[in-house]
């Protein structure tokens, strides 16, 4: 998302005026971009290049770096693979996350990723899926908090807490685990099957134009626990994966010793809503720090 587009600014305060927003799911940092688009898909040029096709789910401009009209390039609006378009626009990533599976020509087995996701070293196939197609997914040492949903809580823990009642309700199984921030393999054959046997969910979720309290985080622990439960998921747990909370006094050097020795298969660099470092300061140091990470265009770029 490109939130310093003017018209993306004027119609997300218009509509979030009439809606109670959980806690950081307003923040400036879920929405400032600075280009880390073009190095993550620098990242899938350099060590992915068995990627056939990228679609880009996104109602922003083009960014003007990105050849729209590259034969491997889909750039994927809303109204696009939204099965009820009168929902739209959406400013709500679960809401987007909802529909993946409805995009026209999407392979049945596909890597989702953001833009704040990166390919840290090469990386074959099989860190991803078993030659069978069984999906590998990464669980992060965090644990889902107690209790149940809250309109104060961040819509990434409401969700989270969602999708374990579903999953409990289902398999009788309590999930405890969030799952790390990197690329995840999912299967289009499982969510139209999550999306039979849960309905409502969905299309609750892609209805709500913001995070709510009530949203299902499809592609997050519902998808892999879903298929994990059903025989069609393992966990992945080779994968060397780091998470860099990039506001935060201890980035800095967490970037340079990440750019000194290369040895995560994954990376995330996230904007925290509770920063410690200046925005112009971080901008500086995470553009210096994917430049030299990722020097080499790809492509699909002017």
């Amino acid at each position: 998302v490109d939130g310093s587009s003017a018209e993306y600014q004027r119609q997300r305060a218009a509509r979030m005026a009439a809606y109670v927003v959980g806690e950081g799911d307003d923040n400036e940092a879920r929405f400032r971009q600075i280009d880390e688009l073009k190095y993550a898909l620098r990242s899938v040029h350099m060590f992915a290049p068995w990627i056939r096709n990228i679609y880009i789910a996104t109602d922003s401009p083009v960014p003007p770096w990105l050849d729209p009209e590259h034969p491997r390039i889909h750039i994927m609006r809303s109204e696009d693979f939204f099965a009820d378009t009168s929902t739209l626009p959406t400013h709500n990533s679960h809401a987007v996350e909802s529909q993946l599976h409805h995009i026209p020509g999407l392979s049945e087995h596909f890597l989702y990723s953001n833009d704040d996701m990166f390919i840290g070293r090469p990386l074959s196939p099989d860190i991803f899926f078993s030659p069978g197609g069984v999906t590998k997914f990464v669980e992060a040492g965090t644990r889902i908090g107690l209790g149940e949903t809250d309109p104060a809580r961040s819509g990434f823990e409401n969700a989270a807490r969602v999708n374990r009642r579903l999953l409990w309700e289902r398999f009788g199984a309590v999930t405890t685990r969030h799952l790390e921030h990197c690329a995840a393999p999912l299967r289009i054959s499982v969510l139209r099957e999550m999306e039979r046997e849960f309905p409502e969910d969905f299309r609750r979720t892609a209805a709500s134009p913001f995070r709510s309290a009530t949203d299902i985080s499809v592609t997050n622990s519902l998808y892999h626990y879903y298929a994990l439960m059903a025989g069609r998921a393992v966990t992945q747990t080779q994968a060397k994966v780091l998470y860099v909370e990039t506001t935060l006094r201890q980035a800095p050097d967490m970037m340079r010793r990440l750019l000194k020795r290369r040895d995560q298969d994954m990376f995330c660099l996230n904007d925290g809503s509770k920063p410690e470092i200046g925005a112009e300061e971080r901008t500086r140091i995470v553009t210096d720090f994917l430049e030299r990470y990722f020097p080499f265009p790809a492509p699909w770029e002017h």
